[in-house]
């Protein structure tokens, strides 16, 4: 395919100048319909960064998915038959082709990278490795499962490498063979267009040298100087309109950031439909809640006024039977009399019943108020104890503390009778249960009193110990003061030694070179003095090597124990610190940094440096 690709550059299709605007190559044959794109397949592929430069261990693709082999079959097919390939297949060729079909499907791809016939007759599986090698196929393709390409373990990757090239061969076909994506809309300005025009005129500037007419040189020239200010004023034209494109686009995404947004605008008003909506079903609630009310006094009014039609009725009747009565009597004067005398006290007592009802109607507005009153007043000692509840977590019924019991009070202010006012028993279920919480907390607060007590005297025990190994620590540090002392007392008697022997030395020294300035006879006399002076120096020499060696073994001996004091009393202080942090941790109290440093911790560090 590369020697394809070769021949493919080298043949001079057919390109028109865009500077004068006619073929460029008049004598090059007509290319054919389709052009040849193996050389950019190959650069393209060469360009990709999502293929790599080598083959991969593996193929990340599902593809043995039968989701993802339906897809790569849709696309080969719509490929073929976009083609005109389709024939010599089969219905299920793509399932599990035979060894011709893919042959078929491999004479079609080949076709469409490089449209021009062949004479090379090779076998498929030397020359679908070779194809995919070339294109940079970034997966291994094994002659083996070519040999059996409808096996249904080597199928899917075979398919995967098929849909690859199908996917390049449309990727080149619709962008990189659009020659205006090169050079603008409208444009045949390309790297290909360019020489040609470089080779048109160098083809111009040859003949008329061959033909000696140097002084058309100038013109050709300026005809291709010409073309190409003409395309640099082209090209500077689209330039501006594609900048005030781009200002025209600047400013309307920035209109369109300042602008509130049609989707926030939308989510407002969805917000508000909401809100009234949720208005609307309180009200609608509301209402049929009211409109229940309303029915149901509607049908006690109707029993009632069924029942004083009845005693209209009863009472009618009466009537009747009354004057029926009256109008079969004789009546007389004293019969008169005696019934007026009647209707004047039933009169009465029909004024007496009417003042008895006023009263009566009176104080049921009194008592109605009074219930009222209270009904607000335990209204507000159950909202006070639903809050409280909840604070206390014995409310809702999934409450931690509630133990599945449902211990929330409501009162219907509605209710017709005292036992339709709470629906919840609240002396024998509330009452008891919040009676029971309390005996267990209140055992709970006992044992926790209890254990505060065992922890304060635990506490106290150990701040005794504490001042007990501060004292320790203190006389420790008394003691390593005066060790100290005492030290420095030695290093300044040793130092004076020192430098009394230095003395005495410089004194022998200069009685050395005074000996030496006397004559022959006090020769022998000078040797026994220096022998004498020697000897001195060495017995004082031994002398402050020995007392070196005491001091040194007694200040090694000093630091030791200095080192295992100052150990075991930060060991005992750790000790102490952790058991007072132990127990401010279990009485639930932030244990305080400041409070339990060890003391004399700042001695450690001049200590260590000091024996160091």
């Amino acid at each position: 395919m590369a020697s394809h690709g070769d021949r493919g550059i080298k043949a001079k299709p057919m390109r028109l100048s865009t500077v004068l605007n006619r073929p460029a190559n008049r004598g090059a044959p007509t290319p054919l319909a389709r052009p040849n794109i193996a050389p950019r397949l190959s650069k393209i592929s060469r360009k990709s960064s999502a293929m790599g430069r080598g083959p991969l261990k593996a193929d990340p693709r599902p593809l043995k998915d039968a989701e993802f082999m339906r897809i790569q079959q849709e696309l080969v097919t719509q490929f073929l038959e976009a083609r005109g390939d389709i024939h010599g297949l089969g219905p299920r060729a793509l399932s599990g082709p035979s060894g011709k079909e893919f042959k078929v499907i491999v004479s079609a791809l080949q076709r469409a990278l490089d449209p021009r016939p062949r004479n090379v007759q090779a076998k498929v599986e030397d020359q679908v490795p070779t194809l995919l090698r070339r294109l940079r196929y970034p997966f291994q393709v094994s002659k083996s499962a070519l040999t059996a390409v409808g096996a249904p373990h080597s199928w899917p990757p075979i398919l995967g490498s098929v849909s690859w090239l199908v996917t390049c061969i449309n990727y080149i076909e619709t962008v990189v063979a659009d020659r205006s994506l090169a050079g603008g809309a409208g444009s045949e300005v390309g790297p290909d267009v360019i020489k040609a025009t470089s080779f048109e005129h160098l083809t111009r500037s040859y003949k008329a040298f061959i033909a000696m007419e140097d002084d058309k040189q100038e013109e050709i020239d300026e005809k291709m100087f010409a073309g190409f200010r003409q395309e640099n004023a082209l090209v500077a034209e689209r330039i501006e309109a594609k900048k005030r494109e781009r200002e025209e686009l600047s400013d309307r995404v920035a209109q369109l950031k300042t602008e509130q947004s049609p989707l926030s605008c939308a989510q407002q008003e969805l917000d508000l439909v909401k809100r009234d909506q949720q208005k609307f079903e309180t009200l609608i609630q509301a209402q049929q809640d009211q409109q229940k009310q309303l029915k149901q006094r509607v049908a006690e009014r109707e029993s009632d006024l069924a029942f004083k039609k009845r005693e209209l009725s009863a009472t009618q009747q009466e009537i009747e039977n009354l004057r029926a009565q009256v109008a079969a009597q004789n009546i007389s004067i004293d019969d008169v009399n005696k019934m007026m005398n009647e209707r004047k006290k039933l009169e009465q007592m029909r004024a007496n019943a009417a003042a008895h009802r006023a009263n009566m109607e009176k104080e049921a507005y009194q008592l109605e108020m009074m219930v009222e009153e209270d009904l607000d007043k335990l209204q507000a000692q159950v909202h006070e104890y639903n809050v409280a509840a909840q604070h206390l977590k014995l409310i809702p019924q999934t409450a931690k503390r509630a133990g599945g019991r449902q211990l929330e009070i409501n009162i219907d202010r509605t209710a017709h009778s005292s036992s339709e006012l709470c629906p919840i028993d609240i002396k024998g279920f509330v009452i008891p249960a919040l009676q029971e919480l309390k005996e267990v907390y209140t055992i709970k607060w006992r044992s926790t009193g209890t254990h505060k007590l065992g922890l304060q005297e635990q506490h106290d025990s150990l701040c005794e110990r504490l001042a007990e190994q501060k004292e320790t620590h203190k006389e420790a540090e008394q003691r390593i003061n005066k060790l100290e002392d005492d030290l420095q007392g030695i290093k300044d008697a040793i130092d004076e030694d020192a430098r009394l022997a230095g003395k005495k030395i410089e004194g022998m020294k200069m009685a050395v070179e005074r000996l030496k300035n006397h004559g022959e006879a006090s020769v022998a006399q000078a040797a026994e003095e220096a022998k004498a002076a020697k000897a001195a120096y060495e017995e004082v020499a031994r002398d402050c090597e020995a007392k070196e060696d005491r001091l040194t073994a007694a200040f090694n001996n000093m630091l030791d124990l200095l080192r295992e004091s100052y150990q075991h009393v930060g060991v005992t202080i750790r000790e102490v610190r952790d058991q007072i942090r132990l127990s401010w941790k279990e009485q639930g109290q932030p244990a305080s940094n400041a409070m339990l440093v060890a003391p004399g911790t700042p001695l450690c560090t001049p200590l260590r440096s000091h024996a160091a």
